[in-house]
């Protein structure tokens, strides 16, 4: 009888446990999105270096999921080697901390992130599907996942567009993503 109540007493404190992981994930994606609506946001109504492709009319026009770090290591291998290793760097401001988590991350991220025409409720947004990406490989971007670190006020964006890969650092500046500063832009045959 004991052993049977203490066994109880494990399963019910591995599913509290199971429960405060998962509602701690969901928030922590939750806040992501939110960061990510946010990107989307500010370089859309500004004419930053990241540009988001708009058309005349306004609409948005936007993949529809990023893309892992696991397909952006795949583009650089077959281009003569792995593109992000990153390392402490005063140009880019990086720390020592900062370097393991962007090196974890983007070595463990198999993922997709699906977009949601939801998150721009004041924008008209077209999604193209990957076969209709193909179709305009030049004109289009695929974007990687961002990194968000030190408490969501930096942050690690690449993509992909018109045979070049681009990484850049963004910061948040008056609760808004501003440009930081180029991380590489390497062209990928």
């Amino acid at each position: 009888m004991i052993e049977y109540i203490f066994k109880l007493i494990i399963t019910f404190t591995l599913i509290v446990i199971s429960c405060n992981s998962f509602a701690q994930k969901i928030k922590k994606e939750k806040r992501e999105i939110q960061e990510i609506k946010l990107i989307f946001k500010d370089f859309t109504n500004n004419n930053n270096i990241l540009q988001i492709n708009k058309e005349l009319d306004g609409t948005l026009i936007l993949p529809t999921h990023f893309k892992n770090y696991k397909n952006y290591f795949k583009e650089f291998d077959k281009n003569g080697g792995a593109l992000l290793n990153f390392t402490p760097s005063k140009i880019h401001k990086l720390i020592k901390s900062d370097c393991v988590y962007l090196n974890y991350v983007t070595l463990n991220d198999s993922n997709l992130l699906f977009i949601e025409k939801s998150w721009f409720p004041n924008n008209k947004v077209k999604t193209l599907t990957d076969s209709a990406r193909k179709l305009y490989k030049h004109y289009s971007q695929d974007f990687m996942k961002p990194i968000f670190f030190r408490n969501y006020k930096r942050c690690f964006i690449a993509f992909y567009y018109s045979d070049n890969l681009y990484s850049y650092f963004l910061k948040k500046k008056n609760k808004h993503w501003v440009y930081d500063r180029v991380y590489k832009i390497v062209a990928v045959d």
